[in-house]
Order: structure tokens, then C-alpha cells, then sequence
């Protein structure tokens, strides 16, 4: 059904473009076509810091490169596409607080020609996404993002340029597993077709329309790798989602395949030329942002160590800036003293913060029991005044609180997949409302609040969105009841927790504990 629904759609949703450039050419004339491309921006919209480097990559450099390939590739009669191939959201407080509106507007100035959807567009509720959409003067592609009601395409599936006497054709694919890696991906209403069921479709649709195909792809690069080898007949992928700094193509078939790192560290250039309609020659260079690239001669890239920050770029963001600042420090309460997360080891137990985190999970959610990854919990809190800044700091992902209504056997179930679970990876949980210690991969001595466990009786859980479609393995989740969502992100309940049971002190309650 959705593969016809998608025909209708590829001639109703398609987007033709007149790129700008230089036009006047012979029948013989080649063109040359300079691809520039980034993915998995994540909010970093001002330089930061790497384990090996400072201040590196930030949007007002990124701007300063741009122009200058822009002014290059005017001056050489040739044409400039800027591609990205998605993740524009979720990572820093600069970007997220605003829902990656001040992202936009500046990609927007960049002159971005389009953006692939990845799944972390979808952290955001649907209401944000649209406002998102609706702001950018590009488009968002998606070949292969459904609504379920109505089999209707969310985004557009594709682009296409005029781009001197050739037709470059671009769709996008977003990971079809969205729904279990995005905090809003799991909404009823939407629907994400596997990618090796739409990509044959969308090469048959171009197959004889156009003279050049780019797939901008935000999956797993293996996983395109191997779809470009069953399906041939892209030319170029921009891909995205596995964070990967691809310094030279990776060819599957004809096809070559590319990847710009993430966060705005590197941005990759192709330099195409084009004779009868047909590509000639190419060139790919991965271009370090005031990055500093790997010394390997063997590597075809170039570290741009000294990209000024563009003026326009640094105005856009200082009132998103001061507006940031005022928030991420207002005080929220007062710790009195340090209060520790938790550590991987052989024997692990429960923390403070754990124990912390957990408590504001499980009154926000009115749940009996409440569940906190400890590989979530990304730093400890520490004494004295406490703001918003600490708090995403600590908790970084934009993650809700799902619940699920389950049975005293099934709560053991779960315990027991904890249990299981090798400690030193830190998939073990957090926990509020109940107490178990773990011996031989088992879960002994559970009580659910001071009280023995009913196998038949019923409990309300509370956990994370990541745990609740499955993150860190905990597919256990789906064999529940339904997952209600409550929208209220995490961020939100720790701080809610804070402001009313401040000052605060540790809690050293042992709630769950690995024996010898």
C-alpha cells in the first residue's frame, strides 16, 4: 500500500529547482558542481572543546568557510549546493532550549539547499517539528517518514536542481528504527518504512528523469553500504548517523559513500565536473572547522585552522546566548552536600544522584516503581547552589517519562533482565519505590515499597523513553502493556523535584545491590 501511496507522492510532492549560477554554456561546456555537506550538528552552535584540541568547529566559522568556497566557485563559473544530512537537534542548551530555532535561522543565512530528517528530529513533539519546517527556507527530505492514518509522506522524498544543462536529483532516507531512538519517534501517528522497501521504488522513479542521484541518508553507514550494493544507481551518498570522518569515498559498486563526523568538527567537499551530461572527474575533501585532521599523508583532507568567526553568525546568536545564560544559571535549589552518581563495577549499588533521579521520575509519573539507566546519568552533583545548567549537564538527552501498567511476575521479569546484565557495561538501573539485591544473575530479597512483591497485583513503572523503546537492549519493555508517553521530559521532573524538596542532602539508601 505505502509503496503506491509513495508513486502518487513522488510526482505530487516533488521539488524543482533553478540553481543559481553560471548558465550561459555550450552544448559541450562542462559543468562543474562543488557539493558542500555536513550532518549530526546537534546543537553545537558555538566552538567547543575536544579531548585533543580547543575551541573547535561553531557555526560562525562554519559560515566563514562557506563563503569563502562560495566566492571560489563563483569565480570559477561553477555551481554550490550545501547539503546536511540530519540531526540538526538535541545536544546543547544554546540549541535545545529554543527547539533549534537559532540552528535554523543561521542555516537559513548559510543558504543550506536541503536537509535530510534524522531521528533526532523527532526528540521534539510533532507541534515543534513543524515550527521547524515551517522556519526553514530549505527542505526537510524524508522518502520514507509516513503518517499511519492517512499512508501520507511527512516530509517531501526529493529534490531537483537544474543545475546548468544537468538534472541532480536528491531524496532523503531516515532511519527506519526512529521510533526506538528518538524520545517522540514512538508516536502512533507516524510510521517509518523499512529503507530497503522505498529505496528501490524512489531509483525507479529517477531512472531516465535525471542525469545525477544523490541520496542523503541519515542510517547506519554499514547498513548503506550494504543497500547501495543491492541497489544500484546512486551516484553519491551524503550520509549521516553513524558520526563517522570519512577522509576518502567508500565505494559500493559505483556508488561512492561519505560521511562528515558530527558536530560541526568537519565539513565535506566534493568538487564534481560534468561533460554531456554525464560526471567526468571528481575530488572529495574532508575540511576540518578549526579542526585539526589526523597527520597521515595518505589522507585526503585539510584542516582549516584559521576560520575567524563571521560577524553576521556571532550577532544571530548573541540574544540566544544572553537568554541562555540567564536560564542555564538561575538557581533551582541547594544541595548541601555533593551527591555522587553511580560507578561500573563488578558489584555495583545504588547511588545518591541515582536514588535522586529516580525518586523525581517516579512522583512526576505518580508511578509506584521508577527505572534510571546509570549510563544516563553523565556527571554527579555537586554542593552548593544548583541550576538549570547542572541539571542538563547531569542529564543531557531529551528523554521523557513513559509508564506502563504491569504485573508483580512481570516486575520480576524485568528485575531479572537487570540481573543479567553485565554491570561493568552499565546497563544496570537506578531504581526508586523498590529493592532487590542480585545474586547469580538472579534477583533476591524484592520488596516494592518496604512490602513483599505480588506476583498478580498490579504496578504502575516509570522510566526513560531511551529504556522504553528499547534503548541500551531493554526490548523487555515492549512484551508490557502499552507505553504511555507523558510528555514531561526528564530535565523537567528532576527539576521540579529539586525546587520542592530543597535544600537537599544524599540519600545513601542501598536500593538494589550485586552480592558476591
Amino acid at each position: 500500500m505505502r509503496s503506491k501511496v509513495l508513486h502518487l507522492w513522488l510526482f505530487f510532492s516533488l521539488i524543482l529547482v533553478l540553481l543559481p549560477g553560471f548558465s550561459f554554456l555550450g552544448a559541450s561546456s562542462p559543468v562543474h558542481l562543488t557539493i558542500l555537506h555536513t550532518n549530526d550538528h546537534h546543537g553545537r552552535l558555538i566552538p567547543f572543546d575536544t579531548a585533543r584540541q580547543k575551541s573547535v568547529g561553531g557555526m560562525a566559522a562554519r559560515m566563514t568557510l562557506i563563503r569563502k568556497v562560495r566566492k571560489e566557485v563563483a569565480q570559477n563559473n561553477g555551481y554550490l549546493l550545501l547539503l546536511d544530512a540530519g540531526d540538526v537537534n538535541t545536544g546543547e542548551p544554546l540549541s535545545d532550549i529554543f527547539a533549534a530555532k537559532p540552528d535554523i535561522e543561521i542555516m537559513n543565512a548559510m543558504g543550506y539547499n536541503a536537509v535530510g530528517v534524522g531521528n533526532h528530529e523527532f526528540d521534539l513533539v510533532f507541534d515543534k517539528v513543524k515550527e521547524q519546517v515551517e522556519l526553514a527556507n530549505f527542505p526537510f527530505l524524508s522518502a520514507n517518514s509516513f503518517y499511519r492514518k492517512t499512508n501520507e509522506l511527512i516530509y517531501p522524498p526529493m529534490i531537483i536542481w537544474n543545475i546548468g544543462d544537468i538534472k541532480v536529483a536528491a531524496f532523503a532516507l531516515t532511519s527506519s528504527n526512529t521510533p526506538q531512538i528518538s524520545t517522540n519517534g514512538h508516536n502512533p501517528r507516524f510510521f517509518f518504512s523499512p529503507e530497503e522497501e522505498v529505496l528501490p521504488h524512489m531509483l525507479e522513479y529517477l531512472k531516465g528523469k535525471v542525469d545525477f542521484i544523490i541520496a542523503i541518508t541519515h542510517v547506519s553507514h554499514f547498513q548503506m553500504v550494504d543497500l547501495a550494493n543491492r541497489f544500484p544507481g546512486i551516484d553519491i551518498v551524503i550520509g549521516g548517523h553513524t558520526h563517522l570522518e570519512i577522509y576518502e569515498p567508500v565505494k559500493a559498486g559505483k556508488t561512492l559513500l561519505v560521511e562528515a563526523g558530527s558536530y560541526g568538527k568537519t565539513i565535506g567537499r566534493w568538487d564534481l565536473t560534468f561533460q554531456d551530461k554525464k560526471m567526468v572527474d571528481w575530488k572529495y575533501r574532508l575540511l576540518g572547522i578549526n579542526y585539526r585532521l589526523p597527520k597521515n599523508n595518505s589522507i585526503p583532507g585539510e584542516s582549516m585552522l584559521d576560520l575567524k568567526p563571521d560577524p553576521l553568525i556571532e550577532e544571530m546568536l548573541r540574544p540566544y546566548r544572553e537568554d541562555t545564560e540567564r536560564i542555564l544559571n538561575e538557581s533551582i535549589g541547594l544541595a548541601r552536600q555533593s551527591i555522587p552518581r553511580g560507578k561500573r563495577s563488578n558489584l555495583p549499588k545504588s547511588s545518591p544522584l541515582g536514588n535522586l533521579i529516580t525518586d523525581a521520575i517516579r512522583h512526576a509519573a505518580k508511578a509506584d516503581i521508577a527505572f534510571q539507566n546509570v549510563g544516563g546519568i553523565r556527571s554527579d552533583l555537586l554542593k552548593g547552589d544548583i541550576t538549570y545548567r547542572d541539571i542538563r549537564t547531569i542529564m543531557p538527552f531529551a528523554n521523557t517519562i513513559v509508564t506502563y501498567d504491569v504485573t508483580g511476575g512481570q516486575l520480576l521479569d524485568l528485575l531479572n533482565f537487570i540481573a543479567q546484565a553485565d554491570p561493568r557495561d552499565g546497563i544496570f538501573s537506578e531504581v526508586s519505590g523498590v529493592s532487590f539485591r542480585v545474586k547469580g544473575e538472579r534477583a533476591i530479597q524484592v520488596r516494592v515499597k518496604g512490602k513483599p512483591i505480588k506476583r498478580e497485583k498490579i504496578y504502575r513503572i516509570a522510566t526513560n523513553s531511551f529504556l522504553g523503546r528499547g534503548g541500551d537492549g531493554y526490548y523487555i519493555f515492549a512484551t508490557f502493556s502499552e507505553m504511555i508517553d507523558t510528555g514531561l521530559t526528564i530535565d523537567q521532573a528532576i527539576i521540579s523535584y529539586i525546587s520542592k524538596h530543597s535544600p537537599l542532602r544524599p540519600s545513601r539508601e542501598i536500593r538494589m545491590q550485586w552480592l558476591p
